[in-house]
């Protein structure tokens, strides 16, 4: 276990975080895509990562370090990719989100939290990023919060407490983390925010 956690610890120093918000000016039912791209050395651009935002617009990235560009889209016709008319917000152009240890330029950090991108343009979509965003299945957000779930998800299994004690970058990959309720928002209600201990699970507030 304490080699498997080594190797998790150089992995994830290696590692880095972008992470924002969609606001999305349509209805609900128009699902949101998250795309990040990536910009190397030469200055050429291409398509990293893709995934759908959960309800609350949140989206997160585990990336190599790099420069990087982000861009979220209403995806009207549910094909994965970018159309003219559909509505839209980027980050990184002209200057790219980099990522990475301090060495690279003195600024670099190991997550980037980005603002709220609030989708305000419906055409005028940057030259050069391509617009197909389809590389296979969407990936998963590893940030969760404000997801809706029960003490039976399987999320919060006791096999999940110790890859998340033991194995932390796995955990984030395959798990992710975030702050779950139990049943909807209330706003006349002040939430309770329960936090377990190391190797343990949610359902250790169950009783």
């Amino acid at each position: 276990m304490f080699r498997d956690l080594k190797n998790e610890l150089v992995s994830f120093d290696q590692t880095y975080g972008i992470s924002g918000r969609a606001v999305s000016p349509v209805a609900s039912t128009v699902p949101v895509t998250a795309v990040l791209y990536r910009v190397n050395d030469a200055g050429r651009i291409s398509v990293e990562q893709f995934m759908l935002v959960d309800e609350t617009g949140a989206f997160a990235f585990l990336v190599p370090a790099g420069d990087y560009i982000v861009t979220v889209f209403a995806d009207h016709n549910w094909d994965q990719s970018y159309t003219e008319g559909e509505w839209f917000a980027v980050r990184g152009v002209p200057d790219p989100v980099r990522v990475g240890p301090a060495s690279l330029d003195g600024k670099g950090r190991k997550a980037i939290q980005l603002k709220d991108m609030k989708m305000t343009d419906s055409n005028g979509y940057p030259i050069g990023l391509p617009r197909d965003a389809d590389k296979g299945d969407p990936s998963d957000s590893w940030v969760k919060f404000g997801t809706l779930a029960t003490f039976d998800d399987p999320v919060f299994s006791q096999d999940n407490g110790a890859l998340g004690f033991w194995k932390p970058l796995s955990f984030l990959k395959e798990v992710g983390y975030g702050i779950y309720f139990l049943e909807p928002f209330d706003p006349d209600k002040i939430p309770v925010i329960m936090v377990h201990g190391a190797n343990g699970t949610p359902l250790g507030w169950r009783s």
